[in-house]
């Protein structure tokens, strides 16, 4: 359970760090450099457009 709690976190941590970077440089969600928010941003977007309509 805690382990699961951790990675949402961790998830959620990642996510927002790519939103702000696409709000902040204007670049589009699949010019976002992994290396910099940690995750790819075609990968984010997608974790945000499930979430959305999952509710979350």
């Amino acid at each position: 359970m805690v382990t699961l709690i951790v990675l949402e976190w961790f998830e959620l941590r990642i996510l927002y760090s790519t939103v702000m970077y696409v709000l902040r440089t204007g670049v589009a969600w699949r010019d976002v450099p992994a290396e910099t928010v940690g995750r790819s941003g075609v990968t984010a977007w997608r974790r945000l457009r499930d979430w959305t309509e999952a509710g979350v």
